[in-house]
């Protein structure tokens, strides 16, 4: 008996969101940076169509969007609770507005959200090629780690993730994020004007 609650049937049409996505983003981009397209839409849909069933006969796009878009809606979670936050204290929503956009930090949360965005997407994709691929000998690996034969290195976690979580909580990797926010804080409070 099918329920609301089966997910069997969303594997069926696992592969609708990345061409979605692909789709839109392509068609999007195509017709706000390039003239002929927006002038001919036509060709722009075309070509979005096009880019978006090539993007879906890759199992590596797919498995690629599949494992950031949650990591998307998890920031986009996050940046609507910062603005309630900000509400929550008083803050009105045309001031919000205006400092992401028109105010000396517009470039400052850009550069910020361009670099969040390209961490997510790097990072899954390369999670994706390592777990296709069969992963990357690490130091103490068995085996010949030359040549043409390559030997994965499990972590204590397991796989590939394991490692990246390893190496992020690391004692030298935290330390050295301690201290390079002690330092950012201390240049900003010493540049600043008086």
């Amino acid at each position: 008996m099918a329920t609301l609650l089966d997910l069997g049937i969303l594997s069926a049409v696992q592969v609708v969101f990345p061409f979605l996505l692909i789709f839109v983003f392509v068609w999007a981009a195509l017709t706000r940076f390039f003239p002929p397209f927006k002038e001919k839409p036509v060709w722009g849909i075309t070509s979005a169509i096009v880019l978006a069933f090539m993007g879906i006969l890759s199992p590596i796009v797919v498995k690629t969007i599949n494992l950031m878009s949650p990591w998307f809606v998890l920031v986009m979670v996050f940046g609507m609770f910062a603005v309630l936050a900000y509400q929550a204290m008083g803050v009105k929503d045309d001031t919000i507005v205006k400092i992401i956009t028109e105010s000396e930090y517009s470039s400052d949360f850009a550069l910020w959200m361009l670099g969040i965005i390209l961490v997510i997407g790097l990072g899954s994709l390369l999670s994706v090629v390592a777990e296709q691929s069969g992963g990357v000998p690490g130091p103490g690996a068995p085996g010949d780690t030359t040549g043409a034969k390559i030997v994965q290195a499990q972590s204590q976690l397991g796989g590939q993730s394991g490692a990246f979580w390893n190496t992020i909580f690391h004692p030298k990797v935290l330390g050295m994020a301690l201290i390079l926010l002690v330092a950012s804080i201390a240049i900003g409070k010493l540049s600043q004007k008086d």
